[in-house]
């Protein structure tokens, strides 16, 4: 069997078009699939079993499913001095505890008063 044939033989343009065939038969708005650089489709994220056509409510969820995930909240985290004080910052998205720990703990910070400066002593995730 090559890539261009599904598991009974049938080539991928003979399902696509027998799909589509069916979809209309039943009424069920479909368009066409669409396909990144690397021929993964945008909806159903296969290569070779993707069906070809997909229907609109198909395309709708998937939308919905990549805006999800393209808000994801920044992580944030309570800085604290060592004096006590602190104060809460949001970094990139994907950062980790271990790794903001290790860019703030030890660094000097100099206040607003320009004369002050303060040591970060810990840092602690925030949950959201």
């Amino acid at each position: 069997m090559n890539a261009t044939q599904n598991h009974v033989g049938q080539s991928a343009e003979d399902m696509t078009r027998d799909v589509s065939a069916e979809l209309r038969r039943r009424g069920i708005p479909h368009s066409p699939a669409q396909y990144d650089a690397g021929g993964n489709c945008l909806t159903c994220g296969e290569g070779g079993r993707c069906p070809g056509v997909h229907t609109f409510e198909e395309i709708q969820n998937a939308a919905r499913a990549a805006s999800r995930d393209h808000t994801t909240r920044l992580p944030a985290f309570r800085v604290t001095y060592g004096d006590g004080e602190s104060y809460v910052t949001s970094m990139a998205a994907g950062v980790t505890l271990a790794e903001a720990r290790a860019y703030f703990v030890g660094t000097r910070h100099t206040m607003s008063d320009e004369k002050t400066t303060k040591t970060v002593a810990t840092v602690e995730e925030m949950t959201p």
